[in-house]
């Protein structure tokens, strides 16, 4: 499966240390040619923001503030407290955030005058607990905790 976006921001090509941009994000699961459906189309998801000028990753130029539905990690990354699904037939079922993503106040002048872009990244994996464990280990422990508790525990 492949995770699919569509954003839209404010307007604005000229930003300076400590501004923000209004930003609806949404996002969705999209099956590919070799998703079954028969099995498990659930996965968690996380996202992270950050930049890139001349191919060298930024990761301290944007931050994100996110609502309740997200939990951030020492890593960089926000979790969703939420499993997100494909439809029955396969269908994407849209979910979507508002954010202000702010230009950090600490930017210095070493980017005056030149055009950063802007990345929002998406990971997911299947929502099995175990898989949180196994490839997410640096996930926050309040959020495995969590979603063990509002998807996996035993009633």
């Amino acid at each position: 499966m492949d995770i699919g976006t569509n954003g839209q921001f404010t307007d604005r090509d000229k930003l300076l240390p400590g501004d923000t941009l209004d930003a609806t994000v949404e996002f969705w699961l999209e099956p590919t040619e070799n998703t079954d459906l028969s099995l498990n189309n659930q996965v968690f998801i996380k996202t992270r923001i950050y930049g890139k000028l001349n191919d060298e990753y930024l990761p301290n130029l944007f931050g994100y503030e996110l609502d309740g539905n997200w939990v951030k990690s020492i890593n960089g990354y926000y979790y969703y407290n939420k499993i997100i699904a494909l439809g029955p037939n396969g269908e994407k079922i849209p979910e979507t955030f508002e954010t202000k993503i702010k230009i950090e106040k600490t930017v210095g002048n070493d980017f005056q005058g030149k055009k950063v872009q802007l990345i929002i990244e998406f990971s997911i994996l299947q929502a099995e607990f175990e898989a949180i464990d196994d490839v997410w280990k640096d996930a926050p422990y309040s959020w495995r905790v969590a979603m063990y508790d509002k998807y996996f525990a035993e009633n």
